[in-house]
């Protein structure tokens, strides 16, 4: 007696929940590494940007000084010896009378501690520095101007021909971390008269893995989510960094729109009179006068300033402060007149 053929029935041809589980769990692992990658890159561009920012302020406060100090009479610098001292007082060499020095208002510069702040090493006022204060300047007896913040030390010390200054300038990151940059310069003193003759010199120069098949000769589920994957990955890193170039040419093209408005100004001063530009120009503001890719509303007008206090020469200062994407930045360029 024959027995009965036994048929089995075809294998259907469909995914099984392990191969489903394994392709999102590695879409998952990969996604999470590129929005990883993402925001450390975009981290990396703002901590860049914030550096950059406090070279800038860094370097414009030490520049500030050796300006100030290099046009100081060394016999008028108190105290006598400096040695990491926090502050120093001095007077401008302003002219000469019968060949005689005439000497300005005595000016000091120092390091204040900002409200709040107290000199304990603890965080008083909440801005992520300790013991941070002020670049200030006092000039007679009048009330002393800030002129730089986010300043954790500044000192002077003497040198066989000047002056060595350092000034400490802090930092709060994007993760809130601190840094700490020491800036230092170095200043020599001029001889009044040296200085007088140099001025004159320079005028006379200067111009201006497989799994199992889904069909016969198709892709298995996980060949398909890595392929996905990785277009993703492709076009997000792509994407990134679109974006960090889109965003460092907006940046140039912003801070160059400002350099031309500042340029403009100083074209218009160029054809005017030295009583005509005290007149007309000191301490007067104007504005931006221009579309800026990338400038918030808070954007202030330019200041223009008048330094007279060469006999010889008038400086003229044009500053606008402005912000790229929330980072505050500042722009100055001068100008010098000849005053007969």
């Amino acid at each position: 007696m024959s027995r009965p053929a036994i048929r089995l029935r075809p294998r259907n041809r469909g995914f099984t929940l392990i191969e489903i589980v394994i392709a999102m769990a590695l879409a998952f692992l990969v996604m999470t590494g590129v929005f990883n990658v993402m925001f450390h890159w975009e981290n990396l561009f703002t901590e860049q940007v914030r550096q950059f920012t406090v070279d800038q302020s860094a370097e414009k406060i030490l520049q500030r000084l050796a300006n100030e100090i290099r046009a100081a009479d060394p016999a008028t610098i108190t105290p006598t010896v400096l040695s990491n001292s926090s502050s120093i007082r001095f007077q401008r060499v302003t002219g000469f009378s019968g060949g005689a020095v005439q000497l300005g208002t005595p000016v000091t510069f120092g390091f204040s501690l900002a409200p709040g702040e107290t000199a304990n090493g603890v965080d008083q006022d909440g801005n992520g520095l300790a013991d941070d204060g002020f670049l200030t300047m006092q000039e007679g007896t009048g009330a002393p101007i800030q002129l730089a913040a986010n300043v954790l030390g500044l000192r002077f010390t003497s040198t066989a021909t000047g002056v060595t200054m350092s000034a400490d300038v802090g930092m709060v990151g994007v993760k809130k971390n601190v840094s700490v940059k020491t800036f230092t310069k170095n200043v020599s003193f001029r001889n009044p008269y040296e200085a007088r003759k140099e001025e004159r010199m320079k005028r006379s120069r200067r111009g201006f893995p497989g799994g199992r098949k889904a069909g016969a000769g198709g892709m298995t589920l996980v060949e398909i989510a890595l392929a996905v994957s990785l277009l993703v990955v492709a076009l997000l890193a792509i994407g990134g960094v679109m974006v960090t170039v889109s965003h460092g040419r907006e940046a140039t093209s912003a801070r160059r729109q400002v350099l031309r408005r500042l340029e403009s100004i100083l074209e218009q001063v160029k054809g005017t009179s030295p009583d005509a530009i005290q007149a007309g120009y000191g301490n007067t503001t104007h504005a931006l006068g221009t579309s800026i890719l990338g400038l918030t509303s808070s954007a202030s007008p330019i200041l223009v300033k008048v330094d007279a206090s060469d006999p010889l020469l008038l400086t003229v200062d044009c500053t606008a402060n402005y912000a790229i994407r929330g980072v505050a930045e500042s722009m100055t360029i001068s100008m010098q007149v000849y005053n007969p």
